[in-house]
């Protein structure tokens, strides 16, 4: 397809030579091409360059429409015209092809190629068709309409181009006449006020089957002050003593307007007629109120006061209440309901809507009983009648029951086959409508059942078997390497487990194949199961060579001394019971040159059955090795003494801690030693070696040794006076349980104060003016010593704490106190409440026991202690002072 145009625009030549006069442009967005805006001049149609300015995202995509048409493509057919457009076809020869082909309905655009996206005609109605169905009644002052269709259009304005361009020529979708008419009642609203004269919009969607929905809308314009009424009628009614109705009193309508909302309450005139009635006949009076309001009459009929029939007596008639459960909502079909009224020969059956309602449950599906309601209803039928009805279970013993499997594998525990579907008169049941009951466990044959349940009963019953469960992954505790014995070794199987089950052997398996498993090397054991379990499975273990290391080895440890290379002889080597053969078992592997004294040791490595290796220790000997008789703890460390050896120049101490190393403590030509330098509360092992002259070993020594835990004396780090007595303290050692305190007086022997488990202790009971020694020593926790004592320990005088009063002066404040013995003189020492103690005499005398303190403020109150005193050393004091208020 394609489009020319020629533009007949004549410029002067004045305009050709000024400059251009530009104005702004704005062009429309079309398919492809986004709006913009530029520059062009007036007089000549120039652009101006780069004022071009496009507004993004504007451009339409193009929207393709589908036409089926009839077209001509040659220059020589141009003139002919088309037989539904024009006059007949000049060339009769002419032959009009069809096809189909695709236009943008923005652009024009046109291919006979389909795009990828593209529509058919949009269509709308040609023509819509109202028609009042519903007019003003006693209750409303408004109509109703219903509108209807009967043929579509395109609605792009494809039929206004047809003729003019080849896509165009003829298309047979541009029409769409419905199979049927088509209605659909209106929806009423309203637009403006009543005060102007509101429109009346009655808008209906009508829904075709094969073309979709349409919203089609009819406007009437009312009148100004026109309201448009839904009438209610308020009735009062007239009662006897008992309270039963028996006339109305008056009526009102109550108008309200759907446009505005506006309420007006209209007197009604009330019209009563009297109904005669009989045995079976409806009786009373029957009222009608009427009112004429803007020119519409409104109405209303109130029957409250006619007697009535109960539908509790009628007789019902169903086509049964027995039902079966079907997966439906099922209730009982009413085929008529009869009550006997005026004439008792001849029952009136009653219509349902007008004289009753059923009332039925929501939902009535499951199995179970259910009741349906009929309520008599307009002016002659009261009461309700109940139907009761019921929803049996369905049975399920002829149902269809897929098991996965007919059989199943041993567990240990109840087992059978996984229902897969159980279905009924085509129909699968779910899980909650059914349940299954098998309770077998061991293997055999066996029949399960599965019971309808809910909406379900009956049984199905079904045979399975349980199959025995193969042994072929099974775990085995066992040891899988037993240690040679020289005797069949095999391994004692502790447990046999098939997942979390454990087998019991001879009920479950037994071990069917069992290696003469001697040697060192690889066996295997064979299991086979047995009852509710098949297979076999294979444990594989190895015997693996012995180790060496607790072999006793019998020879000589202790050699004399020859000047020459001297090693025992083994006479045996043992494992247990067993007496290793050399060569065979086990090899000598290092053979130290033993010649002059002292230790050494041979290897002997295990072979063949045999691992490992044991060292074997001996010694060359010149003197006898030294007892030791005694390790005991003392003041700077632990004496160890030992029997003297008959030839030894000189002795070598040496110690050691537990799985340590031996150290030289030191020399000595005595039989005691003390080691120094030990840490308190460890354990140590000590042993003596004998030297000769030259400081060389001449002996061998106790590797055992002694062994004692060395506990330090404790020492002291202060004694001083106390109230009561001396305080001791020292320094806390490590390994003590507690301390027993010793004290002695010049000359004397030490005697016991007491025991404490802290690091201080005051000795109470002492004569003031002695001189006392204190020292300490550890006890373990059964009160034995474990440690020893400083000997010389720490001396004071005792002096003991004088007690002091107070009493008032003719100026300031007398102060008095005890004598103590031993003192050469005292202290006195006073404060105020908040103060601290200030010297303020120094007695020098120890027979003075008074001061007077003149230097007091008259109505303090003072406070004073004294302290006694012997060259350096002091008494203690009382803390607390004694009182009194100067003059």
């Amino acid at each position: 397809m394609y489009t020319a145009s020629i533009h007949d625009h004549t410029i002067s030549m004045d305009q050709l030579t000024g400059s251009h006069n530009y104005e702004t442009v704005s062009v429309p967005a079309t398919c492809g091409q986004n709006a913009y805006t530029e520059e062009r001049c007036k007089d000549c149609g120039a652009i101006k360059a780069g004022s071009r300015v496009e507004e993004e995202g504007t451009a339409y995509e193009h929207h393709f429409v589908k036409f089926d048409e009839t077209y001509y493509r040659t220059a020589e057919d141009s003139a002919v015209k088309h037989p539904k457009i024009g006059e007949s076809l000049q060339n009769p020869n002419i032959t009009w092809e069809k096809g189909t082909s695709y236009v943008c309905v923005r652009c024009l655009k046109a291919t006979e190629e389909a795009p990828e996206v593209y529509d058919t005609h949009t269509y709308s109605p040609e023509k819509v068709e109202w028609t009042e169905t519903d007019t003003p009644n006693d209750k409303k002052s408004y109509s109703g309409y219903t509108a209807s269709i009967s043929k579509l259009v395109c609605n792009e304005g494809c039929a206004e181009r047809v003729g003019k361009l080849d896509a165009y020529m003829e298309d047979n979708a541009l029409e769409v006449a419905l199979d049927k008419e088509v209605k659909a009642n209106a929806e009423l609203t309203y637009e403006g006020t009543c005060a102007d004269g509101a429109t009346a919009v009655y808008t209906a969607v009508i829904e075709t089957e094969k073309n979709g929905q349409f919203t089609v809308t009819k406007k009437i314009k009312l009148d100004p002050g026109v309201h448009q009424y839904d009438a209610a009628f308020e009735w009062v009614p007239i009662k006897n003593e008992a309270g039963v109705i028996t006339g109305m009193e008056s009526a009102t309508a109550v108008l309200t307007c759907k446009v505005c909302g506006e309420v007006s309450k209209q007197t009604c005139e009330l019209k009563s007629e009297n109904i005669i009635g009989g045995q079976h006949k409806a009786g009373g009076i029957k009222y009608t109120a009427s009112v004429t309001y803007n020119g519409h009459t409104y109405k209303d009929v109130n029957n409250e006061s006619l007697v009535q029939y109960s539908v509790a007596n009628a007789e019902v008639k169903t086509d049964g209440v027995e039902f079966v459960y079907n997966g439906k909502n099922q209730v009982p079909k009413i085929n008529a309901v009869v009550l006997e009224t005026e004439d008792s020969k001849n029952p009136q059956t009653l219509e349902e809507g007008t004289d009753y309602t059923i009332e039925a449950p929501e939902m009535s599906k499951n199995a179970g009983s259910y009741k349906l309601t009929i309520k008599g209803t307009g002016d002659k039928f009261i009461g309700e009648y109940t139907v009761e009805y019921k929803i049996a279970a369905k049975d399920i013993s002829t149902a269809n029951v897929a098991l996965k499997s007919n059989s199943v594998t041993y567990t240990g525990s109840d087992v059978a086959p996984v229902v897969e579907s159980v279905t009924l008169d085509n129909e699968t049941l779910g899980q909650a409508d059914y349940t299954v009951n098998a309770t077998s466990v061991n293997v055999g044959e066996y029949k399960m059942t599965v019971e309808g349940q809910g909406n379900y009963t009956g049984k199905v019953e079904l045979a399975y078997s349980i199959v025995a469960k193969d042994i072929e992954d099974a775990t085995i505790d066992a040891d899988t390497k037993l240690t040679y014995t020289g005797n069949t070794n095999t391994p004692v199987i502790k447990s046999v487990k098939v997942g979390e089950n454990t087998l019991v052997e001879n009920t479950d398996y037994v071990i069917t194949e069992v290696p003469n498993s001697v040697s060192i090397g690889e066996y295997k054991m064979v299991i086979e199961g047995k009852g509710n379990y098949t297979g076999k499975v294979e444990f594989v273990y190895s015997i693996v060579a012995k180790d060496l290391q607790n072999a006793t080895v019998d020879a000589d440890t202790k050699l004399t001394y020859t000047g020459k290379t001297n090693t025992p002889v083994i006479k045996s080597v043992k494992v247990g019971e067993d007496t290793l053969v050399e060569g065979t078992d086990y090899v000598i592997t290092e053979v130290p040159n033993s010649v002059n004294i002292g230790e050494y040791k041979m290897v002997i490595e295990g072979k063949g059955n045999y691992t490992g290796k044991v060292e074997f220790v001996y010694a060359i000997d010149g003197l006898e090795t030294p007892v030791l008789s005694s390790v005991s703890n003392a003041s700077t460390g632990v004496t160890v003494k030992w029997k003297a050896v008959e030839g030894a120049n000189q002795y070598r101490v040496f110690y050691k801690t537990s799985g340590g190393k031996w150290k030289k403590a030191g020399d000595t030509t005595s039989t005691s030693y003390t080691v120094k330098k030990l840490t308190s509360g460890t354990k140590y092992t000590f042993t003596v070696r004998c030297l000769n002259g030259n400081g060389s070993y001449i002996s061998s020594f106790d590797s055992k040794g002694k062994s004692i835990t060395y506990i330090a004396a404790p020492t002291l780090s202060s004694v001083s006076n106390a109230s009561t007595g001396v305080t001791i303290k020292w320094k806390a050692v490590k390994g003590a349980n507690q301390y027993r305190v010793f004290y002695k007086t010049s000359g004397g022997k030490w005697k016991r104060a007491g025991d404490t488990k802290s690091t201080s202790y005051t000795v109470k009971k002492l004569t003031s003016g002695t001189n006392y020694t204190f020292t300490v020593r550890c006890l373990n926790g059964n009160g034995s010593y474990i440690s020893s004592f400083d000997n010389k320990g720490k001396s004071i005088k005792y002096l003991a704490m004088p007690s002091v009063t107070t009493a008032k002066a003719k100026k300031g404040v007398t102060v008095k106190w005890s004598k103590i013995k031993g003192a050469s003189g005292y202290y006195v020492y006073r404060k105020t409440a908040r103060g601290s103690w200030k010297q303020i005499k120094k007695i020098t005398s120890g027979s003075t026991v008074k001061y007077t303190d003149t230097t007091t403020k008259k109505g303090t109150t003072y406070y004073y202690t004294v302290r006694a005193y012997s060259g350096s050393t002091k008494s203690a004091y009382k803390t607390a002072g004694a009182s009194a208020k100067a003059r």
